[in-house]
């Protein structure tokens, strides 16, 4: 067993800690839309000025269900070589991927 020697295992650290740091920042300016998207999903109340009637509809979970439900086709994808040298393992890779797709169900998990 060889061990990765203390300067580079700092470097890809680093490395990692910039490219999350990178991520995030990349992210934050749609967190207020996806928000606004979960208050609506989770039937969260708005606060209204005096005088006026705040009735939820739940209209957005009714909305994301059928959605959802739209999508019925099974995930259908395969492996395949990029060089010659690459064909057993593209074989090995499409083997697994069939047998683990029997056992798993993942037609059922892909709709939730």
């Amino acid at each position: 067993m060889t061990t990765i020697p203390y300067a580079t295992r700092q470097k890809i650290a680093a490395q990692a800690l910039s490219e999350i740091d990178f991520a995030r920042q990349a992210k934050q300016p749609k967190f207020p839309q996806w928000h606004k998207n979960e208050d609506l999903y989770y039937n969260k109340k708005i606060n209204v000025e005096a005088g006026r009637i705040n009735v939820n509809l739940n209209e957005m979970q009714s909305f994301v269900n059928t959605f959802v439900s739209k999508i019925n086709a099974p995930w259908n994808f395969e492996y395949i070589k990029g060089e010659e040298a690459d064909l057993e393992k593209a074989k090995i890779a499409n083997a697994i991927k069939e047998k683990d797709r029997k056992g798993g169900d993942w037609d059922a998990k892909a709709l939730f």
